[in-house]
């Protein structure tokens, strides 16, 4: 396989099955750093987003059969550093109705600086649809609120071989749901986005990290979400909506 700026393309076979890519992608937005400045290299663990907003085309064969990509929506993102956050929660969304070029991403955790683990805290960004706004500064990531509602879900889970005590894969008993809401104060808007995962389409698996640290992973690529922006001019609130094409994760320690 290789992997690239510019795309991606590989082979996988296995088992008498076979799966096979050739993706192109590119981005408008430019690079997106979700951890204020102030922070990086002091932290243990950062995190890169360089395709944003990123349009993927191209070719993925399953078996022979083939699924064709048209400048479809792609995020790619990177975290790296001397080991894992104690935990974290994430998402991303695209595909709004009315905002056909809209990205939203949140991140919520903690993180160790000089062995000390911080309080969990906050980012909120968005480009497209006429804006962009970044938590770019401390003051602005501690103004940043977020809230988690629900339960992550336990019961019966069937799918991939488990890695530790957590049995990994995809949950088959019903729960309540998770809602992630998390807002931040602009120059001139409030942002308030809130992200809805059921429970059915949550997988999890489990991340060691790079000094052994265990953490599970609650994931689904296919969560709701409805992104609100509020002017503090006392002009309209504008509300955008996506149904289903949502990430959305919750990273625990095992």
């Amino acid at each position: 396989a290789v992997l690239d700026d510019g795309g991606g393309r590989g082979m996988l076979e296995a088992g008498g099955h076979k799966v096979e890519w050739d993706l192109k992608w590119f981005s408008g937005a430019g690079v997106y750093r979700p951890v204020p400045a102030a922070l990086r290299g002091r932290a243990k663990s950062d995190v890169v987003v360089p395709h944003w907003d990123g349009r993927v085309s191209g070719t993925i064969r399953i078996d022979g059969a083939g699924i064709a990509l048209a400048s479809a929506p792609l995020t790619q993102a990177h975290i790296f550093g001397t080991r894992y956050s104690p935990g974290w929660r994430w998402a991303h969304g695209a595909g709004f109705a009315g905002a056909p070029g809209l990205v939203v991403e949140a991140l919520s955790g903690s993180v160790r600086v000089m062995g000390v683990k911080s309080p969990a805290l906050t980012t909120l960004g968005c480009a497209g649809a006429g804006r962009r706004h970044e938590t770019g500064s401390l003051f602005t990531l501690l103004g940043n609120r977020a809230r988690l509602e629900g339960a992550l879900p336990t019961g019966t889970w069937t799918g991939m071989n488990a890695l530790g005590n957590l049995p990994a894969g995809r949950q088959t008993a019903l729960g309540p749901g998770l809602t992630w809401t998390v807002e931040s104060r602009g120059v001139d808007e409030d942002y308030t986005w809130r992200v809805r995962a059921r429970p059915l389409d949550l997988a999890v698996v489990e991340y060691t990290g790079p000094v052994g640290e265990r953490l599970n992973c609650y994931n689904t690529t296919r969560a709701d979400s409805q992104f609100t922006i509020a002017p503090r001019d006392g002009g309209p609130e504008r509300t955008y909506e996506s149904q289903g094409t949502t990430a959305f994760e919750v990273v625990v320690e095992a």
